[in-house]
């Protein structure tokens, strides 16, 4: 079986990966890092691809060091519709997913990614803040 979780390499998914990490361990899972770029501006796009590869090759590391199988996988388009296809594509047993930051009006306006994936993924979702 498989674990996702979705990082975007900000300080505030620190708490999102080192939970990620201690279930996949516990659990003798792969762990399935995906990061979903949404921009469609070219140079951004560039930038961000960089330092993608530079987020993934720590966590590879990181990874090498607890003995975790792991994955890492950049895509493009929604946050929610690319965890969740991957999460059916795996067969995936849990998405580990960062609790939205909106409040108030914004999140009556724009629904997070964590309330999509609770609403629609066929696994179970744990949302860590």
């Amino acid at each position: 079986m498989a674990v996702i979780v979705a990082a975007d390499g900000k300080p505030t998914s620190e708490n999102v990966l080192d939970y990620a990490f201690r279930y996949a361990k516990a659990f003798s899972e792969a762990l399935y890092v995906l990061r979903v770029m949404t921009s469609d501006d070219e140079a951004d796009l560039e930038k961000s691809i960089a330092e993608a590869h530079e987020f993934f090759n720590g966590l590879k590391v990181r990874a090498g060091e607890e003995g975790l199988e792991i994955h890492t996988l950049l895509e493009h388009g929604s946050a929610a519709d690319s965890i969740i296809a991957l999460a059916e594509r795996l067969q995936a047993s849990a998405i580990i997913s960062g609790a939205s930051d909106k409040s108030g009006l914004g999140r009556l306006m724009m629904e997070g990614v964590a309330e999509r994936l609770v609403r629609e993924a066929d696994c179970a979702v744990i949302v860590v803040r």
